[in-house]
């Protein structure tokens, strides 16, 4: 309760509710940070058209209680980006709220041509999500101005990052971890405009700016999606050294002669890629067939059975040994 008498209702990320629930004393539907905040009973706050779940408040990650049974689905609308590259390479897709993070990142991988061959993670910018979502509460300037003073969010909102484990992991002071197959898209947000980054190969440093641009419940068929709506560009190339590797393999593809051009399609094993292509039906085809395979090869490390090989690296349009 402020000062004015009136009530804060949040909708928290997990990892804001989790940094909630370490420094703030629950009650019976009351926490008391830098400033009063009344929480409905327990049992009627959860309510998922407005609020993530209490139950991050405690660090239960995995709830499903968002999600209704028979065909009803939060169906999220994201825009993704190639950072940095131009011409724009962009998708804009849809995906079910009950996938994990992960399966969020092997659908990304896919529409961008990633082939599963490195880490990948997402971060996200807590404090530039939570004012956004403050800013669409309270339109009103002063009112906004206000709430925002009350909050030392430097004090308990750090990034957020989500991935695989590894032995390789290193978390900074400034950031939160949270594992990427155990959290679902539903449990993270439901409020467009939330924004996140996916990186892709540390060494060539592919970023991939995310946005969510709506999230509504539909009765839909799980069987469709997710799937591709609108995009440009074919994606990346493995291993060609980033956005920078990538911007000059198109412009040597470009001149079609020479000894570059005769290099870089040796190295490719292919004479026929066309970086300014988009396949939308040949996106959403594997989408289909190879979100399982990047699964399991990332979170059970099987390795790709001939078959999936072979859908991977596009053997059945007749594409070389790197799949261009």
């Amino acid at each position: 309760m402020t000062e004015r008498g009136e009530i804060l209702r949040f909708c928290f990320s997990p990892a804001v509710a989790a940094l909630l629930g370490d420094m703030i004393a629950i009650s019976r539907g009351i926490f008391k940070p830098h400033f009063s905040i009344e929480l409905e009973p327990f049992d009627d706050f959860v309510n998922y058209n407005n609020n993530c779940s209490i139950g991050y408040i405690f660090g239960q990650l995995n709830s499903d209680r968002r999600f209704d049974v028979m065909s009803q689905h939060y169906v999220y609308s994201f825009y993704a980006e190639l950072r940095d590259h131009k011409p724009k390479i962009w998708r804009r897709f849809e995906i079910n709220g009950e996938k994990t993070m992960a399966e969020l990142g092997y659908a990304i991988m896919l529409m961008f041509e990633m082939q599963a061959s490195h880490l990948f993670c997402f971060r996200e910018n807590s404090k530039e999500n939570f004012l956004a979502y403050l800013r669409a509460v309270y339109p009103d300037e002063e009112k906004f101005n206000s709430y925002v003073e009350k909050i030392s969010m430097d004090e308990f909102l750090n990034n957020v990052r989500y991935e695989l484990p590894s032995e390789d992991m290193f978390t900074p002071d400034d950031e939160r971890l949270f594992e990427a197959d155990k959290i679902k898209l539903g449990n993270v947000t439901h409020c467009p405009g939330w924004k996140a980054s996916f990186e892709y190969d540390y060494g060539d440093g592919w970023e991939i700016d995310l946005t969510l641009e709506k999230c509504e419940k539909q009765e839909i068929s799980l069987a469709i999606l997710p799937r591709v709506l609108k995009g440009e560009g074919f994606g990346i190339v493995e291993d060609v050294g980033g956005v920078g590797g990538l911007e000059n393999l198109a412009k040597v593809l470009k001149k079609g002669k020479g000894k570059e051009y005769e290099e870089a399609c040796e190295w490719l094993d292919s004479d026929s890629l066309d970086l300014e292509a988009f396949d939308i039906d040949d996106m959403n085809f594997r989408l289909k067939k190879l979100i399982r395979v990047y699964r399991e090869s990332y979170e059970c490390r099987y390795d790709p059975t001939e078959k999936s090989l072979s859908l991977l690296l596009r053997e059945y349009k007749g594409k070389g040994a790197r799949g261009y």
